[in-house]
This record gives structure tokens, C-alpha cells and sequence, in this order.
């Protein structure tokens, strides 16, 4: 719908074909904050690995008196204490199978995924008219 502009006189002034007048296009790719995606997936991706190296040191073996893998230990018990007890942890002679670690990777990954597409979804250009990838 046009506005009309009246002069005094009650009158529609004449048209000027070549001024150009704003319109609003919503923008055709959809647009997202690609920087916090990429933060949130670099997180998750790094609890996800030392959880991993955790997983492997526990089924290899490795020595507790060593001071990386008691930094390791100690840095993702918090991480996987709430999945410790789902399933039996089998050992045998110092060789654990740590069922908790893998349960917390899936979880956590899931987790990451969501947090991601949710960021997308909150930071998405409004009016987008194709799907953001």
C-alpha cells in the first residue's frame, strides 16, 4: 500500500519515476553465528577426547603413578562420575574396560550437537528463505 502525499491544496503531486524508494527483502541465504557453532563444537570435541584418552589409558593399562594419566583422571572424573555404575566395569589384571567413558562420549557429543544446532537456530537470519546446512 502506497502513502498519499497531498499537497496544501488537497492535490497528489506528480510521480518521479526515477527515485528510488527502499524495500525491504529478507535476506534469500540464511545466516548464522558460525563463530559460536564452531566454539561449542570445539569444546564438546575436546571433553569428548579426553574422555577417549581416559578410555584408553584405563584399557591399556597405563601405570596411576605417572603424571599424565593422574591429570587425565583427574580431569575427567567429574566428567564421567554421573554414567560410573550404568554398566559393570570388567578388569582384568590392570586391563579396565570403562563402559562409563564411552556412555559419557555418546552423551556428551549428543549434547554438543544439540547445543549447535539450537546456537544456529537462536542466531538464524529472520525472513531466511533457504534451510541453514
Amino acid at each position: 500500500m502506497q502513502d498519499r502525499i497531498e499537497s496544501p491544496a488537497g492535490e497528489m503531486p506528480a510521480r518521479d519515476p526515477y527515485v528510488r524508494r527502499p524495500v525491504v527483502v529478507p535476506p534469500k541465504w540464511a545466516t548464522y553465528n558460525y563463530r559460536a557453532v564452531r566454539a561449542v563444537w570445539l569444546i564438546g570435541g575436546v571433553v569428548a577426547a579426553l574422555i577417549a584418552i581416559r578410555f584408553a589409558l584405563k584399557l591399556l593399562g597405563a601405570s596411576t603413578f605417572a603424571g599424565f594419566t593422574n591429570l587425565i583422571y583427574s580431569i575427567t572424573a567429574p566428567l564421567i562420575a554421573p554414567f560410573v555404575g550404568i554398566f559393570p566395569t570388567p578388569a582384568s589384571s590392570g586391563y579396565i574396560f570403562e563402559a562409563a567413558s564411552l556412555v559419557a562420549i555418546a552423551i556428551y557429543v549428543l549434547l554438543t550437537w544439540g547445543l549447535a544446532t539450537l546456537m544456529k537456530i537462536t542466531t538464524t537470519s529472520r525472513g531466511a528463505q533457504t534451510p541453514v546446512e
